[in-house]
Protein backbone atom coordinates (compact mmCIF):
# COMPACT_ATOMS: atom_id res chain seq x y z
CA UNK A 1 0.00 0.00 0.00
CA UNK A 2 1.15 3.54 -0.73
CA UNK A 3 -0.26 7.07 -0.72
CA UNK A 4 -1.17 8.28 -4.20
CA UNK A 5 -2.66 11.67 -3.31
CA UNK A 6 -3.26 14.06 -0.44
CA UNK A 7 -5.57 17.05 -0.58
CA UNK A 8 -6.24 19.71 2.03
CA UNK A 9 -8.48 22.75 2.05
CA UNK A 10 -8.45 25.67 4.46
CA UNK A 11 -5.19 24.79 6.23
CA UNK A 12 -4.80 27.58 8.80
CA UNK A 13 -7.61 29.27 6.85
CA UNK A 14 -5.08 30.13 4.13
CA UNK A 15 -3.85 27.19 2.10
CA UNK A 16 -5.37 24.64 -0.29
CA UNK A 17 -3.02 21.89 -1.49
CA UNK A 18 -3.44 19.01 -3.93
CA UNK A 19 -0.35 16.76 -4.01
CA UNK A 20 0.12 13.71 -6.24
CA UNK A 21 2.62 10.93 -5.57
CA UNK A 22 4.43 9.02 -8.34
CA UNK A 23 3.78 5.29 -7.98
CA UNK A 24 7.23 4.53 -9.45
CA UNK A 25 9.18 6.70 -6.99
CA UNK A 26 9.82 5.81 -3.33
CA UNK A 27 10.76 9.37 -2.38
CA UNK A 28 8.61 12.53 -2.39
CA UNK A 29 9.90 15.98 -1.44
CA UNK A 30 7.55 18.74 -0.28
CA UNK A 31 9.29 22.12 -0.33
CA UNK A 32 8.27 25.69 0.42
CA UNK A 33 9.41 28.72 2.44
CA UNK A 34 8.63 28.81 6.14
CA UNK A 35 4.96 29.31 6.99
CA UNK A 36 3.40 27.22 4.22
CA UNK A 37 2.64 24.24 6.50
CA UNK A 38 5.18 21.63 5.34
CA UNK A 39 5.61 20.15 8.80
CA UNK A 40 1.87 20.35 9.45
CA UNK A 41 1.16 18.28 6.33
CA UNK A 42 3.45 15.51 7.55
CA UNK A 43 1.97 15.68 11.02
CA UNK A 44 -1.60 15.50 9.73
CA UNK A 45 -0.81 12.42 7.62
CA UNK A 46 0.48 10.68 10.74
CA UNK A 47 -2.19 12.02 13.11
CA UNK A 48 -5.12 11.15 10.81
CA UNK A 49 -3.99 7.58 10.17
CA UNK A 50 -3.32 7.10 13.90
CA UNK A 51 -6.57 8.95 14.74
CA UNK A 52 -4.91 11.34 17.19
CA UNK A 53 -7.98 13.45 17.70
CA UNK A 54 -6.48 15.84 20.24
CA UNK A 55 -3.75 16.82 17.79
CA UNK A 56 -6.14 16.95 14.81
CA UNK A 57 -8.44 19.23 16.79
CA UNK A 58 -5.64 21.70 17.42
CA UNK A 59 -4.84 22.24 13.72
CA UNK A 60 -7.22 24.52 11.74
CA UNK A 61 -8.36 23.07 8.40
CA UNK A 62 -11.62 22.37 6.57
CA UNK A 63 -10.87 18.90 5.28
CA UNK A 64 -7.87 16.64 4.72
CA UNK A 65 -8.00 13.68 2.34
CA UNK A 66 -5.52 10.81 1.91
CA UNK A 67 -5.99 8.53 -1.09
CA UNK A 68 -4.25 5.14 -1.05
CA UNK A 69 -3.30 2.72 -3.81
CA UNK A 70 -5.58 -0.10 -2.63
CA UNK A 71 -8.86 1.65 -3.45
CA UNK A 72 -9.29 3.24 -0.03
CA UNK A 73 -9.53 6.94 0.83
CA UNK A 74 -9.66 8.59 4.25
CA UNK A 75 -11.25 12.03 4.44
CA UNK A 76 -11.39 14.04 7.66
CA UNK A 77 -13.82 16.94 7.76
CA UNK A 78 -14.12 19.68 10.35
CA UNK A 79 -17.45 21.45 10.59
CA UNK A 80 -19.50 23.36 13.13
CA UNK A 81 -22.86 22.25 14.52
CA UNK A 82 -25.32 24.67 16.09
CA UNK A 83 -26.08 23.56 19.66
CA UNK A 84 -29.29 24.11 21.60
CA UNK A 85 -27.69 26.99 23.44
CA UNK A 86 -27.08 28.69 20.06
CA UNK A 87 -23.33 28.08 20.37
CA UNK A 88 -21.41 26.27 17.67
CA UNK A 89 -19.62 23.04 18.51
CA UNK A 90 -16.83 21.90 16.16
CA UNK A 91 -17.26 18.35 14.87
CA UNK A 92 -14.67 16.00 13.39
CA UNK A 93 -15.93 13.48 10.88
CA UNK A 94 -14.02 10.61 9.28
CA UNK A 95 -15.38 9.53 5.90
CA UNK A 96 -13.98 6.22 4.61
CA UNK A 97 -14.26 5.42 0.91
CA UNK A 98 -13.52 1.71 0.39
CA UNK A 99 -14.35 0.46 -3.07
CA UNK A 100 -17.94 1.49 -3.65
CA UNK A 101 -18.72 1.65 0.07
CA UNK A 102 -18.79 4.95 1.97
CA UNK A 103 -18.87 5.02 5.77
CA UNK A 104 -19.05 8.11 7.92
CA UNK A 105 -17.96 8.38 11.56
CA UNK A 106 -18.90 11.44 13.60
CA UNK A 107 -16.34 11.49 16.40
CA UNK A 108 -16.98 14.48 18.61
CA UNK A 109 -20.67 14.30 19.43
CA UNK A 110 -20.24 12.46 22.76
CA UNK A 111 -20.69 15.09 25.38
CA UNK A 112 -18.93 18.42 25.31
CA UNK A 113 -16.28 19.07 22.70
CA UNK A 114 -14.22 21.22 25.04
CA UNK A 115 -12.47 18.30 26.79
CA UNK A 116 -11.10 17.18 23.42
CA UNK A 117 -9.99 20.56 22.15
CA UNK A 118 -8.25 21.18 25.49
CA UNK A 119 -6.89 17.64 25.76
CA UNK A 120 -8.83 16.86 28.97
CA UNK A 121 -10.92 14.04 30.39
CA UNK A 122 -13.19 14.58 33.43
CA UNK A 123 -11.55 12.71 36.32
CA UNK A 124 -14.81 11.08 37.36
CA UNK A 125 -15.16 9.45 33.94
CA UNK A 126 -11.69 7.87 33.81
CA UNK A 127 -12.42 4.71 35.84
CA UNK A 128 -15.92 4.50 34.40
CA UNK A 129 -14.59 4.59 30.84
CA UNK A 130 -11.41 2.60 31.50
CA UNK A 131 -11.98 -0.04 34.21
CA UNK A 132 -8.37 -1.23 33.94
CA UNK A 133 -7.27 2.11 35.47
CA UNK A 134 -7.41 2.38 39.28
CA UNK A 135 -6.84 5.71 40.98
CA UNK A 136 -3.94 5.50 43.46
CA UNK A 137 -3.36 9.20 44.18
CA UNK A 138 -4.92 12.59 43.53
CA UNK A 139 -3.73 12.63 39.92
CA UNK A 140 -2.23 9.18 39.40
CA UNK A 141 -3.62 5.84 38.28
CA UNK A 142 -2.42 2.25 38.20
CA UNK A 143 -2.68 0.82 34.68
CA UNK A 144 -3.43 -2.91 35.04
CA UNK A 145 -2.81 -3.49 31.33
CA UNK A 146 0.75 -2.21 31.44
CA UNK A 147 1.48 -2.80 35.16
CA UNK A 148 2.44 0.86 35.42
CA UNK A 149 1.67 3.90 37.51
CA UNK A 150 0.70 6.75 35.21
CA UNK A 151 -0.18 10.41 35.65
CA UNK A 152 -3.29 12.26 34.54
CA UNK A 153 -1.45 13.68 31.54
CA UNK A 154 -0.40 10.17 30.54
CA UNK A 155 -3.98 8.89 30.88
CA UNK A 156 -5.12 11.63 28.51
CA UNK A 157 -2.28 10.97 26.09
CA UNK A 158 -2.65 7.18 26.06
CA UNK A 159 -6.43 6.69 26.32
CA UNK A 160 -8.30 9.99 25.99
CA UNK A 161 -9.08 9.67 22.30
CA UNK A 162 -10.61 6.22 22.81
CA UNK A 163 -13.69 7.95 24.23
CA UNK A 164 -14.40 9.32 20.78
CA UNK A 165 -13.15 6.66 18.34
CA UNK A 166 -15.63 4.20 16.88
CA UNK A 167 -14.42 0.58 17.10
CA UNK A 168 -15.22 -0.06 13.42
CA UNK A 169 -13.17 2.98 12.41
CA UNK A 170 -10.30 1.80 14.59
CA UNK A 171 -10.27 -1.55 12.75
CA UNK A 172 -10.15 0.19 9.38
CA UNK A 173 -7.25 2.42 10.46
CA UNK A 174 -5.43 -0.55 11.99
CA UNK A 175 -5.75 -2.36 8.67
CA UNK A 176 -4.16 0.63 6.90
CA UNK A 177 -1.33 0.81 9.45
CA UNK A 178 -0.68 -2.93 9.21
CA UNK A 179 -0.18 -2.58 5.46
CA UNK A 180 1.67 0.73 5.69
CA UNK A 181 3.23 1.47 9.11
CA UNK A 182 3.91 5.17 9.71
CA UNK A 183 7.11 6.52 11.24
CA UNK A 184 7.55 10.27 11.75
CA UNK A 185 11.13 11.57 12.18
CA UNK A 186 10.69 14.98 13.80
CA UNK A 187 12.91 18.00 13.31
CA UNK A 188 13.71 17.99 17.04
CA UNK A 189 15.42 14.60 17.15
CA UNK A 190 18.54 15.05 19.28
CA UNK A 191 16.82 14.10 22.54
CA UNK A 192 14.92 10.99 23.54
CA UNK A 193 12.47 10.42 26.39
CA UNK A 194 13.47 7.47 28.55
CA UNK A 195 11.33 5.71 31.15
CA UNK A 196 12.55 5.63 34.73
CA UNK A 197 11.98 2.65 37.03
CA UNK A 198 10.64 2.94 40.55
CA UNK A 199 10.75 -0.40 42.34
CA UNK A 200 8.47 -3.02 40.85
CA UNK A 201 6.30 -0.50 38.99
CA UNK A 202 7.71 1.31 36.00
CA UNK A 203 6.98 5.00 36.23
CA UNK A 204 6.25 6.98 33.09
CA UNK A 205 8.24 9.92 34.37
CA UNK A 206 10.57 10.77 31.55
CA UNK A 207 14.26 11.52 31.59
CA UNK A 208 15.59 13.39 28.57
CA UNK A 209 18.76 11.77 27.26
CA UNK A 210 20.64 12.19 23.96
CA UNK A 211 18.95 10.13 21.26
CA UNK A 212 22.30 8.75 20.09
CA UNK A 213 22.84 7.13 23.50
CA UNK A 214 19.32 5.69 23.52
CA UNK A 215 19.79 4.33 20.00
CA UNK A 216 23.23 2.92 20.78
CA UNK A 217 21.68 0.93 23.62
CA UNK A 218 18.78 -0.05 21.35
CA UNK A 219 21.22 -1.46 18.80
CA UNK A 220 22.97 -3.42 21.57
CA UNK A 221 19.57 -4.83 22.57
CA UNK A 222 18.82 -5.76 18.94
CA UNK A 223 22.16 -7.58 18.68
CA UNK A 224 21.53 -9.35 21.99
CA UNK A 225 18.13 -10.50 20.72
CA UNK A 226 19.64 -11.79 17.47
CA UNK A 227 22.35 -13.65 19.38
CA UNK A 228 19.71 -15.23 21.64
CA UNK A 229 17.78 -16.41 18.58
CA UNK A 230 21.00 -17.75 17.10
CA UNK A 231 21.80 -19.62 20.31
CA UNK A 232 18.29 -21.14 20.41
CA UNK A 233 18.58 -22.31 16.80
CA UNK A 234 22.08 -23.71 17.46
CA UNK A 235 20.76 -25.67 20.42
CA UNK A 236 17.90 -27.06 18.33
CA UNK A 237 20.17 -28.07 15.44
CA UNK A 238 22.75 -29.61 17.78
CA UNK A 239 20.08 -31.63 19.58
CA UNK A 240 18.71 -33.07 16.34
CA UNK A 241 22.08 -33.47 14.65
CA UNK A 242 22.64 -37.16 15.55
CA UNK A 243 19.27 -38.27 14.16
CA UNK A 244 19.69 -36.16 11.03
CA UNK A 245 23.24 -37.45 10.56
CA UNK A 246 22.08 -41.07 10.73
CA UNK A 247 19.41 -40.27 8.14
CA UNK A 248 21.98 -38.51 5.96
CA UNK A 249 24.43 -41.39 6.14
CA UNK A 250 21.75 -43.98 5.32
CA UNK A 251 20.24 -42.03 2.42
CA UNK A 252 21.13 -42.22 -1.22
CA UNK A 253 23.26 -39.43 -2.66
CA UNK A 254 21.10 -37.00 -4.61
CA UNK A 255 24.10 -35.07 -5.87
CA UNK A 256 27.73 -35.76 -6.57
CA UNK A 257 29.56 -33.93 -3.78
CA UNK A 258 33.27 -33.46 -4.38
CA UNK A 259 36.10 -32.54 -2.04
CA UNK A 260 36.55 -29.31 -4.00
CA UNK A 261 32.90 -28.35 -3.46
CA UNK A 262 33.17 -28.95 0.28
CA UNK A 263 36.35 -26.88 0.56
CA UNK A 264 34.68 -24.07 -1.39
CA UNK A 265 31.61 -24.10 0.89
CA UNK A 266 33.76 -24.16 4.04
CA UNK A 267 35.82 -21.22 2.78
CA UNK A 268 32.63 -19.27 2.04
CA UNK A 269 31.36 -19.95 5.59
CA UNK A 270 34.63 -18.70 7.05
CA UNK A 271 34.51 -15.50 5.01
CA UNK A 272 30.95 -14.91 6.20
CA UNK A 273 31.94 -15.40 9.83
CA UNK A 274 34.84 -12.98 9.46
CA UNK A 275 32.51 -10.34 7.97
CA UNK A 276 30.12 -10.78 10.88
CA UNK A 277 33.04 -10.45 13.28
CA UNK A 278 34.19 -7.25 11.57
CA UNK A 279 30.83 -5.59 12.22
CA UNK A 280 30.63 -6.81 15.82
CA UNK A 281 27.98 -9.52 15.46
CA UNK A 282 30.20 -12.56 16.05
CA UNK A 283 33.41 -13.44 17.87
CA UNK A 284 35.60 -15.71 15.75
CA UNK A 285 38.78 -16.92 17.44
CA UNK A 286 41.32 -19.69 16.99
CA UNK A 287 39.73 -21.15 13.87
CA UNK A 288 41.59 -24.13 12.42
CA UNK A 289 40.80 -24.59 8.75
CA UNK A 290 40.92 -27.90 6.89
CA UNK A 291 43.97 -28.31 4.69
CA UNK A 292 42.79 -28.45 1.08
CA UNK A 293 45.26 -31.29 0.42
CA UNK A 294 43.77 -33.46 3.16
CA UNK A 295 42.10 -36.60 1.81
CA UNK A 296 38.39 -36.86 2.70
CA UNK A 297 36.38 -40.06 2.24
CA UNK A 298 32.75 -40.15 1.08
CA UNK A 299 31.32 -40.71 4.57
CA UNK A 300 33.17 -37.68 5.93
CA UNK A 301 31.94 -35.65 2.97
CA UNK A 302 28.36 -36.44 4.02
CA UNK A 303 29.06 -35.31 7.59
CA UNK A 304 30.62 -32.08 6.35
CA UNK A 305 27.72 -31.47 3.97
CA UNK A 306 25.24 -31.64 6.86
CA UNK A 307 27.53 -29.42 8.98
CA UNK A 308 27.59 -26.81 6.18
CA UNK A 309 23.78 -26.86 5.86
CA UNK A 310 23.40 -26.31 9.61
CA UNK A 311 26.03 -23.55 9.65
CA UNK A 312 24.26 -21.67 6.86
CA UNK A 313 20.99 -21.79 8.80
CA UNK A 314 22.73 -20.42 11.90
CA UNK A 315 24.31 -17.56 9.98
CA UNK A 316 21.17 -16.73 7.98
CA UNK A 317 19.63 -15.33 11.19
CA UNK A 318 22.06 -12.41 10.83
CA UNK A 319 21.07 -11.57 7.23
CA UNK A 320 18.77 -8.62 7.91
CA UNK A 321 20.79 -6.96 10.65
CA UNK A 322 24.04 -7.53 8.72
CA UNK A 323 22.64 -5.69 5.69
CA UNK A 324 21.41 -2.78 7.84
CA UNK A 325 24.58 -2.50 9.93
CA UNK A 326 26.77 -2.60 6.83
CA UNK A 327 24.75 0.16 5.16
CA UNK A 328 24.76 2.31 8.32
CA UNK A 329 28.54 1.92 8.70
CA UNK A 330 29.11 2.65 5.02
CA UNK A 331 27.10 5.89 5.11
CA UNK A 332 28.42 7.10 8.47
CA UNK A 333 32.08 6.24 7.84
CA UNK A 334 31.87 8.00 4.46
CA UNK A 335 30.42 11.14 6.08
CA UNK A 336 32.30 11.47 9.38
CA UNK A 337 35.83 12.82 9.23
CA UNK A 338 38.52 11.23 11.41
CA UNK A 339 36.02 8.88 13.08
CA UNK A 340 35.22 5.25 12.36
CA UNK A 341 31.99 3.62 13.55
CA UNK A 342 32.56 0.46 15.56
CA UNK A 343 29.75 -1.96 16.47
CA UNK A 344 29.72 -4.37 19.39
CA UNK A 345 27.12 -6.26 21.38
CA UNK A 346 27.96 -4.51 24.66
CA UNK A 347 27.65 -0.83 23.71
CA UNK A 348 25.90 -0.83 20.33
CA UNK A 349 28.01 1.72 18.49
CA UNK A 350 31.03 3.86 19.41
CA UNK A 351 33.51 5.84 17.32
CA UNK A 352 37.22 5.22 17.00
CA UNK A 353 39.56 8.18 16.55
CA UNK A 354 42.84 8.03 14.62
CA UNK A 355 44.78 7.53 17.88
CA UNK A 356 42.57 4.43 18.59
CA UNK A 357 40.74 6.05 21.52
CA UNK A 358 36.95 5.58 21.57
CA UNK A 359 34.45 8.43 21.44
CA UNK A 360 30.95 8.14 22.90
CA UNK A 361 28.24 9.04 20.36
CA UNK A 362 26.92 11.87 22.53
CA UNK A 363 30.28 13.62 22.05
CA UNK A 364 29.71 13.90 18.29
CA UNK A 365 28.84 17.28 16.79
CA UNK A 366 25.16 18.19 16.43
CA UNK A 367 25.39 17.66 12.66
CA UNK A 368 26.94 14.22 13.12
CA UNK A 369 24.30 13.29 15.69
CA UNK A 370 21.49 14.42 13.38
CA UNK A 371 22.90 12.34 10.51
CA UNK A 372 23.36 9.28 12.75
CA UNK A 373 19.84 9.58 14.19
CA UNK A 374 18.26 9.87 10.73
CA UNK A 375 20.12 6.83 9.40
CA UNK A 376 19.42 4.75 12.53
CA UNK A 377 15.71 5.57 12.59
CA UNK A 378 15.32 4.76 8.91
CA UNK A 379 17.14 1.43 9.20
CA UNK A 380 16.27 0.15 12.66
CA UNK A 381 13.10 1.90 13.87
CA UNK A 382 11.09 1.58 10.66
CA UNK A 383 9.37 -1.60 9.56
CA UNK A 384 9.54 -2.99 6.04
CA UNK A 385 7.13 -1.22 3.66
CA UNK A 386 6.69 1.70 6.08
CA UNK A 387 5.88 5.26 5.15
CA UNK A 388 8.63 7.45 6.62
CA UNK A 389 7.91 11.14 7.19
CA UNK A 390 11.09 13.22 7.61
CA UNK A 391 10.84 16.83 8.74
CA UNK A 392 13.69 19.19 7.82
CA UNK A 393 16.53 16.68 7.35
CA UNK A 394 18.90 19.57 6.61
CA UNK A 395 19.07 20.64 10.28
CA UNK A 396 22.75 20.98 11.33
CA UNK A 397 23.95 19.16 8.21
CA UNK A 398 26.85 20.51 6.15
CA UNK A 399 25.91 21.45 2.58
CA UNK A 400 27.93 18.52 1.19
CA UNK A 401 25.96 16.11 3.42
CA UNK A 402 22.67 17.69 2.34
CA UNK A 403 23.61 17.13 -1.29
CA UNK A 404 24.30 13.45 -0.58
CA UNK A 405 21.13 12.97 1.45
CA UNK A 406 18.86 11.70 -1.34
CA UNK A 407 21.53 9.21 -2.37
CA UNK A 408 21.51 7.82 1.19
CA UNK A 409 17.71 7.73 1.26
CA UNK A 410 17.54 5.79 -1.99
CA UNK A 411 20.08 3.25 -0.73
CA UNK A 412 18.05 2.75 2.45
CA UNK A 413 14.77 2.51 0.53
CA UNK A 414 16.30 -0.17 -1.69
CA UNK A 415 17.15 -2.24 1.41
CA UNK A 416 13.97 -1.74 3.44
CA UNK A 417 11.42 -0.96 0.71
CA UNK A 418 10.19 2.06 2.67
CA UNK A 419 8.46 5.03 1.08
CA UNK A 420 9.75 8.44 2.19
CA UNK A 421 8.11 11.87 2.28
CA UNK A 422 10.51 14.73 3.05
CA UNK A 423 9.57 18.27 4.09
CA UNK A 424 12.37 20.75 3.42
CA UNK A 425 13.20 24.26 2.31
CA UNK A 426 16.77 23.38 1.38
CA UNK A 427 17.63 23.30 -2.34
CA UNK A 428 20.74 21.31 -1.41
CA UNK A 429 18.57 18.45 -0.11
CA UNK A 430 16.75 18.46 -3.47
CA UNK A 431 20.12 18.58 -5.26
CA UNK A 432 18.64 18.83 -8.74
CA UNK A 433 15.97 16.14 -8.29
CA UNK A 434 13.08 18.49 -8.99
CA UNK A 435 11.19 15.56 -10.52
CA UNK A 436 10.64 14.30 -6.95
CA UNK A 437 9.30 17.61 -5.63
CA UNK A 438 6.07 19.48 -5.07
CA UNK A 439 6.36 23.17 -4.22
CA UNK A 440 3.55 24.27 -1.92
CA UNK A 441 3.77 27.86 -3.08
CA UNK A 442 2.89 26.57 -6.56
CA UNK A 443 -0.11 24.38 -5.51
Amino acid sequence: MRIVKIKVQGLYGLHDYDILFDEFQNIKIIHAPNGYGKTTLLKLISDIIHCRLFDISAIPFDFFMIEFSEDITIKVIKENALMSNKEEEPIIKYVIFKGEQIKEYRLTNRGSYSPMIEGRIPIQSIEKSFPFLKRVAQSAWYDARQNQRISYEEVVSAYGELLFIDEDLRKILDEVMNKMPIHFIHANRLTDFHELSEGRIVSRRKSVIPSVLAYSKELADIIENILARSAALTQELDRTFPARLIEEMAGQDQEDVTVEMIHKELAALERRRIKLEEIGLLSVKNIQNINEKTAIDKKTLKVLRLYIKDSKKKLDIFNEIETKVNLMREIINKRFNYKTMKINKQSGFVFELPNKTLLSPDKLSSGEQNELILIFELLFKSQMNSLILIDEPEISLHIAWQQQFLEDMQAISDVTDVKIIIATHSPDIINGRWDLTTGLEEC
